[in-house]
């Protein structure tokens, strides 16, 4: 076989099993089959859902915790493993929040979960959190482990400043929701005495 042709084949088997790993990756689940049955659970409770997903987040940070200081065959990958997961959890949990607050906002969970502070408030203390671990992860890591999962690590910064940002921005929203129902149901109150003092004049 012409030398040429064997360099072409090998180029073209590493571009499709790169290729591969990306699709696999892509389409893998970052929760666990336990985890996704608890999650399905919880499916009419979405403060729920959101200390569940914080929950399995904080257990991606601890598997890559204790994956970044062993010396397994497998670390790097397990290590890059661990920090796609925690991302790909974020993103399930802002769609939780955004569903959260939404419902609270329009009335439509109204009686049916609790109302979406103390959620939030739990939701920006566990990740103003995770955030300084993120940081002092990447702050006490080696060049070399850097050098392994330097990508990583910023999508899961990037994702928890986002997540953080959200959550904070969603318990502004149903404050001013409670402000404002607050307000509705003094109006409402007033309204009837009005219209009991008027049918006595």
């Amino acid at each position: 076989m012409n030398r040429h042709l064997r360099v072409d084949l090998g180029r073209l088997l590493l571009v499709v099993l790169m290729a591969g790993a990306v699709v696999a990756q892509v389409g893998r689940d970052p929760l666990t089959r336990s985890e996704a049955d608890q999650i399905r659970e919880a499916a009419d409770n979405p403060a729920k859902r959101i200390a569940l997903f914080l929950q399995f987040a904080q257990d991606r940070l601890t598997q890559f915790q204790s994956k970044r200081q062993g010396n397994d065959f497998d670390r790097s990958d397990r290590m890059h493993q661990a920090l796609q997961d925690y991302s790909g959890i974020l993103e399930e949990l802002d769609d939780n929040v955004d569903e959260l607050v939404a419902g609270h906002v329009t009335g439509e969970m109204q009686g049916k979960a609790p109302k979406p502070e103390k959620p939030l408030q739990s939701l920006i203390a566990a990740e103003t959190q995770m955030l300084a671990s993120l940081q002092k992860i990447q702050s006490t890591s080696s060049p070399a482990d850097l050098s392994i999962y330097r990508y990583e690590l910023a999508d899961c910064l990037d994702a928890t400043r986002d997540s953080l940002k959200n959550g904070q921005q969603g318990l502004i929203e149903a404050k001013q929701r409670e402000e404002e129902q607050k307000r509705e149901k003094k109006q409402r109150k007033q309204q009837k005495k009005d219209e009991e003092k008027a049918l006595h004049e």
